[in-house]
């Protein structure tokens, strides 16, 4: 075995007392200085000598451990090449979203190359080793794809002392260059350039939740959706690009709605991820930073989206009756109004320009508060006169009604027997008259 220096001034100390097979059990130190002139490069090179291994070689626990030392100018170099957070993710359990934390990317460095690996993390919660160990499958997955030894930069959790103020060592994560794989060339190494949307999530330490741009919905899919022809269409705008998918009709689990949505989403190149949150449909942007989702519309909004109250039919108008004719009935109309239908849900002061936007479009959302206002002051006009004319028709009928209850009955007998008595009279007299006109007669005979 040949160990080389290439630094001016470079020298190489080994030290055993452990017997390994591949030098002497009391080796002692040697130091080999290659330039012992100033400005002249020997073409001499450190090296330490171990002893003969012509002989077949048995490597066990006992004697499977080799190390040793290298000293520049008298002063050991810093230890292997890391980079190392500060977020505890030994303790604190770490939500992986798919499409929103889901991946980390660094800078491989060594001589004058420089490779990126850039991984996708599971959707998942995870903490400790379970962390570490499938951000290095998928980092080994990584490497392995661009040529390199798979555990080259190693991952893993506390192991490394920084020394730094606030630092949380113990808990964070770290990558590290590997001490046992055949590295890919000479020079100076360096890992650095954490990055990707899950590096605040996993590896930077950060105060609050930080959470990409959403919109939720109010209806809950828990326990699937059924979607039907003519009611599939959902629509939305981010950062004032419209953007639709068409849904397949069919029935769909909660799971599998969100995976269609999502299939939907990539092909239409929006820039949102869905997700079930609360067991409500979520749209998240994929990437932090200020972003607005609205307008969320289409045939499908109420189906995925929006809850529905109240029997069929409820937003037809309100007949209400006036009088107890047919057909005298006023129509009350139900119209619509929010910050959508008004123009004002994405109104901002951020610029002068869109100052001016925003009062114009409060103009104009006034002028239509203001004539569904008048539109509904006559019509409750209309109503007043009809409850007024209404409550004197009642007051007639009532003293009608009274009128005839409060009769006086003895009065109304004594007139009675009178009237009858009075035609008995007439009825007397006629006969009367009668039987005289028939012996005036009889005489004259």
């Amino acid at each position: 075995m040949v160990l080389t220096g290439t630094k001016n001034g470079g020298t190489i100390s080994v030290n055993s007392n452990s017997g390994s097979v591949v030098q002497e059990p009391e080796l002692q130190t040697t130091y080999i200085n290659p330039t012992p002139s100033a400005g002249y490069f020997s073409d001499e090179t450190s090296y330490v000598d171990g002893v003969s291994i012509a002989e077949p070689v048995t490597i066990n626990q006992w004697n499977n451990d080799l190390s040793f030392n290298y000293v520049e100018n008298g002063t050991a170099p810093n230890d292997i090449a890391y980079t190392i957070g500060r977020k505890d993710v030994r303790n604190v359990p770490v939500e992986i979203k798919s499409g929103v934390n889901d991946t980390i990317s660094l800078d491989f460095k060594y001589g004058n190359n420089t490779t990126e690996f850039e991984i996708t993390l599971d959707a998942g919660t995870y903490k400790g080793d379970d962390l570490k160990d499938m951000i290095q499958e998928k980092l080994d997955a990584a490497m392995v794809a661009k040529g390199f030894e798979p555990g080259t930069i190693e991952v893993g959790i506390g192991g490394i002392t920084t020394g730094v103020t606030g630092s949380n060592d113990a808990n964070a994560l770290n990558f590290k260059l590997s001490k046992s794989v055949r590295l890919p060339g000479e020079g100076e190494y360096i890992i650095d350039g954490v990055s990707g949307n899950a590096a605040f999530s996993v590896f930077y330490q950060t105060d609050g939740e930080l959470v990409p741009a959403y919109v939720k919905g109010a209806k809950d899919i828990s326990e699937g959706v059924t979607i039907e022809d003519g009611k599939n269409v959902l629509s939305f705008d981010v950062d004032g690009t419209n953007y639709s998918i068409t849904i397949p009709p069919d029935e769909y689990t909660s799971e599998e709605l969100i995976n269609k949505v999502n299939e939907l989403l990539t092909a239409a190149n929006a820039p949102v991820g869905a997700e079930m949150d609360d067991n409500v449909l979520k749209l998240s942007y994929y990437k932090l930073g200020e972003h607005k989702i609205n307008n969320i519309s289409g045939s499908a909004k109420q189906d995925l989206f929006y809850n529905e109250y109240g029997e069929e039919g409820e937003e037809e108008p309100i007949n209400i009756q006036l009088s107890s004719e047919v057909g005298d009935f006023i129509s009350l109309g139900k119209p619509l109004v929010n910050t959508v239908s008004l123009g004002i849900n994405s109104i901002a002061i951020t610029k002068p320009k869109y100052g001016d936007k925003a009062l114009d479009r409060i103009d104009k959302a006034l002028e239509k508060v203001s004539a569904i206002r008048s539109d509904f002051g006559a019509k409750q006009n209309r109503l007043e006169h009809a409850i007024n004319s209404n409550n004197n028709a009642s007051e007639n009928t009532q003293a009608a009604e009274s009128r005839l209850r409060d009769l006086d009955m003895a009065e109304e007998v004594v007139a009675q027997s009178k009237h009858s008595i009075l035609m008995q009279a007439g009825e007397a007299i006629m006969a009367q008259m009668m039987n005289d006109a028939e012996g005036v007669l009889r005489l004259l005979q």
